[in-house]
């Protein structure tokens, strides 16, 4: 399980980045420059703060941070980006919608952090179904895989994003039953066709993980050079905004990030040009995304 965005795999490399980012953090919480959150409605987290134009000492970031500071377990976001000081020294936001999709991050980073990821996991069947489209389409569509192949990897995908909510990737008889329940109800494969697939499974904890499972279970010359740089790379364009690329990157495993741009583009038209957008759009069918939107917004009072 992955609590922070800067522990995935993508930003494996940025540790030293990432402690230089803190280090600057802890001196603004000395002197009092960071800033609750500026939102339309709803009451922002004590302990997410955000990063405004004030705070010219900290390195730029595109993820959510875990700072500790007397004691407290902060989650701070770059809105550098999104904002800007007026004269009076008051935050403004300036660009609304990328503004709230980071604070969303942060908070449902924070929530994740603090609280049971069940709480996420627990939020309704739109985020299983629009996952499991996500990369089984990408990957069918740029490798070129018959439907049987397809189906393989759409169970494959299902289990790999609920194994993501655990602690402990292995899995019982009871969790392959009733993930396979899971992924029949969003896609139309029979449980007893996703049991047969889950059996041949390894746990899977990280992408990694789940590139090699590809490659052993569906046991297609076309996945032999199938790997997680180019998983990242069909992805793509699956989203727009600042550092969407590397947020699409880190979503993959990492639910926080996912749900806040599945709840980004079910409130916000104008995502809806994205690719992932787009299936949000197409899979909101019978409620999905009104029962998502509500225990979404009752967890975090939005």
């Amino acid at each position: 399980m992955f609590i922070y965005p800067y522990t995935t795999t993508p930003c494996e490399g940025y540790a030293p980045a990432v402690a230089n980012i803190v280090r600057a953090i802890k001196e603004a919480l000395v002197h009092g420059t960071l800033h609750q959150a500026q939102l339309l409605k709803g009451t922002p987290k004590s302990n997410v703060l955000t990063v405004c134009g004030d705070s010219r000492d900290i390195p730029p970031f595109a993820h959510p941070i875990e700072v500790e500071w007397n004691s407290v377990k902060y989650v701070v976001a770059d809105m550098r980006g999104f904002t800007r000081i007026n004269q009076n020294k008051e935050v403004i936001v300036s660009a609304r919608n990328e503004y709230d999709t980071a604070y969303l991050r942060a908070m449902l980073t924070s929530h994740w952090a603090e609280s049971s990821p069940q709480d996420l996991a627990s939020l309704g069947s739109l985020p299983l179904a629009v996952y499991m489209r996500w990369l089984t389409e990408a990957i069918v569509r740029r490798i070129g895989l018959d439907p049987q192949e397809q189906m393989t990897i759409m169970v494959i995908t299902g289990y790999f994003y609920l194994s993501l909510f655990r602690e402990d990737p292995a899995l019982s008889d009871k969790d392959l039953q009733n993930f396979a329940k899971q992924i029949s109800n969003n896609s139309f494969i029979p449980v007893n066709k996703a049991m047969e697939i889950a059996d041949q499974l390894a746990p899977m904890y990280s992408v990694k993980d789940y590139v090699a499972n590809l490659k052993k279970v569906v046991n297609s010359s076309r996945l032999e050079k199938f790997s997680e740089g180019f998983l990242y790379s069909i992805l793509l364009g699956s989203w727009f905004g600042a550092n969407a690329r590397e947020m699409i990157a880190v979503a993959v495993e990492h639910p926080p990030t996912f749900i806040a741009m599945v709840y980004a583009a079910l409130r916000d038209r104008s995502y809806n040009n994205t690719h992932l957008g787009k299936l949000v759009v197409q899979l909101d069918k019978r409620d999905l995304g009104k029962t998502f939107t509500y225990n979404l917004s009752s967890l975090n009072d939005l």
